[in-house]
């Protein structure tokens, strides 16, 4: 499944105000957590079937790699934090892990267009 760059775009939008936009911030971070994962999986599946086939060149593989290696970080410390932000009780944790959550979005808020670009740029993704 090709997921559109400009979908991806506005659920990042949508995943990164979840959490101040009403009471029901947790399933709207949810939903958008998860299709930020499955561009990211995409992107890594495609990017590497590409490069092992030799379509994309070493060094665009190394920068998709290197890019998508930090997009993913992110992705994942975002994860950890907003289930921990849904699950505890305890109002410090709960704040120290919304603010944590909140950083790491702002991240792959800004990372992710960058990946989108090169990924389509490569062929990885087809664009708009």
């Amino acid at each position: 499944m090709r997921i559109k760059n400009s979908i991806v775009a506005v659920l990042i939008i949508v995943m990164m105000f979840a959490l101040i936009a009403c009471a029901s911030w947790q399933k709207k971070a949810t939903v958008g957590y998860e299709v930020t994962g499955a561009t990211l999986q995409e992107i890594h599946t495609l990017g590497t079937q590409l490069c092992s086939e030799g379509k994309v060149k070493a060094d665009d593989c190394t920068k998709l790699k290197a890019l998508y290696n930090k997009t993913q970080r992110a992705y994942v410390l975002s994860g950890s934090a907003l289930i921990t932000a849904i699950e505890t009780q305890d109002k410090i944790v709960k704040q120290a892990s919304i603010e944590t959550y909140m950083s790491a979005v702002n991240d792959v808020a800004k990372l992710m267009p960058e990946l989108l670009k090169l990924a389509t740029e490569l062929g990885v993704l087809k664009g708009d």
